[in-house]
């Protein structure tokens, strides 16, 4: 509200100005004529106030020919924000891209506020905040759940299609298996040098293990002793499935510690999976092995999808969707998804903390900055204004600087005018731009020194 009572008075003070110098104008000319030009006086004020009015109304018709005319054109000349508007449109949007809203200005700015951090540290408070509510927990849940229920039998054919092109390629290409077992012996081995991974695997597969495996073991046990007593007999066949389903907790715990413990355990383990992988790979390289495996992978391959279309999805598709129509299974499923969603937020803020996950945030906001074309924006928006707008936009914008020019300029004239008068005016008028040229230079000085310090 300040700045617009400034407006509005400086508004006044404009038009006050023009009319008392246009009326003084008059005054003294009439006056002039009436003397005859002998009244030194008169004369004086006559040529002192035309000498204002020219200050004035240069600067006035310069500031109004730069929107005037609007349309067309007057004694051949059109206003030159009209006549230029599209160079200035884009002479406009560049200097915003290049001094205002550049990529490295951005980034800079993001740098210099550590934006990065501190939106990370907000958003996995956010995160924590909204996985600890029992609504949003269980809203999540639901969505998840009637996520499954509409899309899990497309994903999982989708996933079985998949599947079985990719085994195709796989065993038609023996290379194929190395290629992929070094990026997923990359991955995981990158992963499990960190002692505070092994302790999470550790802790879920030994909560897995003792939660299922049981459930499990039960469920053969029992159908084995359905087998042997039908048979009546307890025969190697049937002690060594018996055997081989015995898990024991203990051992199971002693391998998890010391997974966890020692490094060289994963070292071995990793050796291991070389072994297994190097094994298969030498053995498709065999020229009978790869010509039996084209000729039946095919076959074999679409085999082992029919039955699993015709049989074993159907099934699945059935007891997973039994599985979650049954409510008191959400309370594990809403279990499992927390963790899941803990692990990838926990992953999520170790990448942006890094110095790899900040160089990444980076080079994605150069490419947004760089996709949006500020350029282009801002050049779009000024050419879609009309003239009226832009006018009133350059006006609003400059806070009344317009008017004070056009007010110092009829003050100027009034002064210039004095030394057309007489001479002797030239002094105090002299004294004046010295007084104003010393307080120029101070002001430089004070830049400067500021500028140093």
């Amino acid at each position: 509200m300040r700045g617009i009572a400034m407006d509005v008075d400086l508004t006044k003070w404009d038009r006050s100005f023009r009319s008392g110098l246009l009326a003084a104008a008059l005054i003294f000319g009439l006056l002039d004529y009436w003397f005859g030009g002998g009244n030194i006086w008169v004369r004086a004020g006559f040529v002192i106030t035309v000498a204002g009015l020219v200050g004035y109304f240069t600067n006035f018709l310069a500031i109004k020919m730069l929107f005037q005319p609007k349309q067309g054109q007057v004694l051949g000349w059109q206003g030159l924000v009209p006549k230029n508007k599209d160079q200035i449109a884009r002479s406009l949007a560049e200097s915003v891209q290049e001094q205002l809203l550049s990529p490295e200005i951005i980034l800079d700015y993001i740098r210099e506020r550590q934006l990065i951090e501190t939106g990370t540290e907000t958003m996995a408070g956010w995160i924590d905040d909204h996985l600890q509510d029992p609504d949003v927990r269980k809203r999540i849940t639901e969505v998840v759940v009637d996520l499954m229920r509409e899309r899990g039998p497309e994903a999982l054919t989708r996933s079985l299609d998949f599947v079985e092109a990719a085994l195709k390629d796989l065993a038609r290409d023996p290379e194929n298996i190395d290629q992929w077992w070094a990026q997923i012996r990359s991955t995981l081995h990158s992963f499990l040098q960190s002692k505070e991974n092994r302790e999470w695997l550790a802790d879920k597969t030994r909560h897995w293990l003792q939660q299922e495996i049981p459930r499990i073991s039960e469920w053969l046990n029992n159908a084995l002793e359905d087998y042997l007593r039908q048979k009546r007999r307890m025969g190697s066949l049937g002690l060594g499935i018996k055997n081989i389903f015995s898990f024991d907790q203990d051992a199971i715990s002693q391998v998890l510690d010391r997974f966890i413990r020692d490094p060289d355990v994963t070292d071995d383990f990793m050796e291991m999976l070389d072994a297994v992988v190097d094994g298969i790979q030498q053995e498709m390289e065999k020229p009978e092995v790869q010509s039996l495996i084209q000729a039946r992978v095919g076959d074999w391959i679409e085999a082992v999808g029919t039955t699993t279309r015709d049989r074993i999805l159907p099934v699945l598709i059935r007891q997973t969707d039994q599985y979650l129509n049954d409510e008191s299974n959400w309370e594990r499923i809403e279990q499992s998804l927390m963790s899941a969603l803990q692990w990838f937020k926990k992953q999520g803020l170790q990448l942006l903390q890094s110095d790899k996950g900040r160089a990444w945030v980076s080079q994605g906001i150069e490419l947004a900055v760089k996709r949006l074309d500020v350029t282009n924006v801002v050049e779009q928006q000024v050419r879609r204004l009309d003239t009226d707008e832009l006018e009133k936009m350059v006006l609003d914008n400059t806070g009344g600087n317009l008017t004070v020019i056009q007010l110092l300029g009829g003050c100027l004239g009034l002064i210039l005018g004095t030394v057309q008068v007489h001479l002797a005016f030239a002094l105090p008028i002299g004294v004046l731009l010295v007084v104003v040229w010393l307080a120029w230079q101070l002001n430089e000085r004070r830049n400067a020194r500021n500028a140093a310090g």
